[in-house]
């Protein structure tokens, strides 16, 4: 599993830096819209991982993930889960 935490946070690395530059999301991001879709990934699948995430990140951070970190850490997960799930529906 460390390989996918990995790849997990790679993906939101790149997100992050593309959150001023929307259109660079997406093609950054092919190859993972690929494999989703490959491994029949829905758009529910991908909130189910944004609660995990959130959840998983209150639990390690504790006391500093308070409720500001949790909307930031919230609207920028479901940034870059919107774009890979538009970008992958532009492909279909």
């Amino acid at each position: 599993m460390a390989a996918q935490e990995l790849k997990l946070i790679q993906t939101l690395d790149v997100g992050l830096d593309s959150l001023d530059r929307p259109g660079d999301l997406a093609p950054k991001l092919i190859h993972l819209i690929d494999s989703h879709a490959a491994l029949g990934a829905e758009s529910a699948h991908y909130d189910l991982v944004g609660e995990a995430l959130i959840w998983t990140l209150g639990e390690l951070a504790s006391g500093s993930f308070n409720a500001e970190a949790r909307t930031a850490w919230t609207r920028a997960y479901g940034f870059v889960s919107r774009e890979v799930i538009a970008a992958g529906q532009t492909q279909a």
